[in-house]
């Protein structure tokens, strides 16, 4: 009886945070999470020179320069992936062949940070106005899905928000070629997702009166394009999802995520990738 009170109070503080997330901010991530990103971004503007934020619908298309970087990560990902050993994790429910990740890129190949060079950082402190640190890498590989209707959600093909803080950012590297029967990446930004929000959507499995809206719109932003190529995104106001690739077809892809931050990124101190690997670690104890 306690346990079933206490699950009981949980969920309607939870449904209470993300009301009250969506009356004053206007997305779903929920107040908590809303206010804890803006203050601690707020905070850190003030150990940088330039505070102006670009990009405010939040999201830009770039294209990674490194390519012999690129190429170096690309192999050592498919030699990882083709070896099948317990540094990868795949779905365990649903259709388990349809979703590899490589459990931490970072120790696996560590030149991954070389693709981060000085023209891509430039344009996620552009984002910031503000200096940043490297929460999080991974690497996914996914394919298709013969019964997503019935099936578990193994990998994230409804449109949703990314429940962290808001002033996360991720940046997704395309790790092959991405044509629309890959299954890759849509995206709204952030003045129509907030649309789609007045329109009734509420959860990946409740459109709402969005619905015809979310399927028929031309807003839609679709990540497609050749080995390299790259978006960063702020998943948490800007409604996205995967798509599923068709019949014999995948999308590889690399995701770092960031987080405002009061001191500059030296990506090539030991002391920061010893930091992205704890983190890396500590996440990877869902799987």
């Amino acid at each position: 009886m306690l346990n079933n009170f206490k699950d009981l109070c949980f969920r309607n503080k939870f449904k209470f945070d993300i009301f009250l997330g969506e009356i004053l901010y206007k997305n779903r991530v929920g107040f908590h999470l809303n206010k804890l990103g803006l203050d601690r971004w707020k905070a850190n503007e003030k150990y940088s020179n330039d505070n102006k934020r670009h990009f405010p619908l939040g999201y830009h298309f770039l294209e990674i320069s490194n390519k012999k970087a690129l190429q170096e990560i690309k192999e050592k990902y498919e030699k990882i992936i083709f070896e099948n050993k317990d540094n990868l994790y795949k779905g365990k429910e649903g259709d388990p062949k349809s979703f590899f990740m490589i459990k931490n890129i970072l120790k696996e190949v560590p030149s991954v940070l070389e693709i981060l060079t000085p023209d891509v950082l430039e344009k996620i402190y552009q984002y910031y106005g503000a200096h940043f640190k490297i929460s999080h890498v991974s690497a996914y590989r996914t394919k298709h899905i013969t019964h997503p209707e019935t099936s578990r959600e193994v990998y994230a093909y409804k449109l949703h928000y990314d429940r962290h803080p808001v002033d996360t950012l991720k940046l997704f590297v395309a790790l092959s070629d991405i044509t629309i029967k890959d299954g890759p990446l849509s995206f709204f930004d952030k003045n129509f997702s907030r649309t789609l929000l007045k329109k009734g959507y509420k959860e990946r499995d409740d459109y709402g009166n969005a619905e015809n809206l979310i399927n028929e719109s031309e807003k839609k932003k679709t990540f497609i394009g050749k080995m390299g190529s790259a978006v960063i995104c702020d998943t948490a106001t800007c409604l996205h999802m995967a798509g599923i690739p068709e019949k014999n077809c995948q999308r590889d892809i690399l995701i770092f995520e960031f987080q405002s931050s009061s001191i500059k990124l030296d990506i090539s101190s030991q002391e920061t990738k010893n930091d992205i690997s704890r983190a890396i670690e500590e996440e990877n104890k869902r799987y």
